[in-house]
């Protein structure tokens, strides 16, 4: 970490009470505590509560789990860590052998963030990724607009600019556990309205082909019970992509954006944390929904395009919506 770079926190609020924390390093959630009918407050992610946490060794080092970060250049997988624009080939880091994952090595979810706080509800946030940044073309400019509104929707505004074509792909990475004890996902409720998801060779790179979901399993608890889920289904229209409820459905959380695929992941290797004592978390203790662009687009010609020019910004939208038990269809 650069001597002139500190972690530092951010909350915002609204009157009702609910709070996200975040830090400007990965401008990663930490907490999103939701206001109850009770007058609880609820944590709906993991994670830690000390912020030098996300600096220690074996975090960073055994099963990175980037937990709550920003994703960029490129979320997911780019395959054999390369691609061409042109004639000029572009090599990444291989840092998920022999592919490139979310960015590389230190993509944006290990930078230093410019943010500021224009009032208690809203967070401006700015990061500049220079020429060749992880081996990606083109000095990359991103802002991101937070804000936790009186309906307890959070919601994410992308921008990035880029001074020549390159690749970007960007996503937000928290792990949510609606229940007071967030110990386990599968007891959970997820529902989703599409049931297409691209399929995936053996090594995780999406082929040109789409499967589909069992429709028994697109409403109710049984999709999280399968071996761990790591799929990306395609978002096909207006409204909720997927929603999620806690066991006591208590709370209700309604992921939105304007991304083409919602990846969803819940597997083994999700983090566990201690917060005020407890143990939360670990295997199959947390779901990842990231609204993305479509993995390794750079290379399938299949794909809508992923390449970005200076004539061509990218923009996207995501809003976590929170549902209480009296708001519940």
């Amino acid at each position: 970490m650069p001597m002139n770079e500190t972690i530092k926190s951010f909350e915002i609020t609204n009157s009702q009470g609910s709070t996200a924390t975040f830090l400007n390093r990965g401008l990663l959630l930490k907490s999103l505590k939701i206001k109850m009918p009770d007058s609880t407050l609820r944590e709906t992610v993991l994670g830690w509560e000390q912020p030098d946490k996300y600096l220690s060794i074996q975090y960073l080092t055994q099963e990175y789990p980037y937990m709550g970060a920003f994703i960029g250049r490129y979320a997911n997988r780019i395959s054999r860590a390369q691609f061409s624009i042109g004639q000029d080939t572009y090599a990444l880091a291989k840092n998920f052998p022999p592919h490139c994952l979310h960015g590389g090595k230190e993509g944006f979810d290990k930078k230093f963030w410019s943010v500021e706080q224009p009032n208690p509800h809203t967070l401006l946030s700015t990061l500049h990724s220079p020429h060749m940044d992880q081996g990606f073309p083109g000095n990359c400019h991103c802002k991101v607009k937070l804000q936790l509104n009186e309906k307890n929707c959070l919601t994410m505004e992308v921008e990035a600019t880029v001074d020549r074509p390159c690749p970007l792909n960007f996503t937000y990475h928290p792990y949510f556990n609606l229940n007071p004890e967030q110990i386990s996902i599968l007891d959970h409720t997820l529902q989703l309205k599409s049931s297409a998801y691209l399929q995936i060779d053996r090594e995780g790179i999406p082929t040109s082909k789409m499967e589909y979901l069992p429709q028994t399993l697109l409403s109710g608890k049984e999709i999280l019970e399968r071996e761990g889920l790591d799929i990306s289904l395609i978002n096909n229209g207006i409204g909720p992509a997927a929603i999620l409820r806690s066991q006591d459905r208590k709370i209700g959380l309604a992921i939105s954006s304007d991304a083409p695929i919602l990846h969803i992941y819940t597997g083994k290797n999700t983090p566990e944390v201690i917060k005020e004592g407890k143990r939360l978390g670990g295997a199959y203790g947390s779901i990842c929904l990231e609204p993305m662009q479509y993995t390794n687009a750079v290379n399938n010609a299949d794909f809508p395009s992923t390449l970005y020019t200076p004539e061509r910004p990218y923009k996207q939208s995501i809003s976590y919506q929170f549902l209480l038990e009296n708001s519940f269809s």
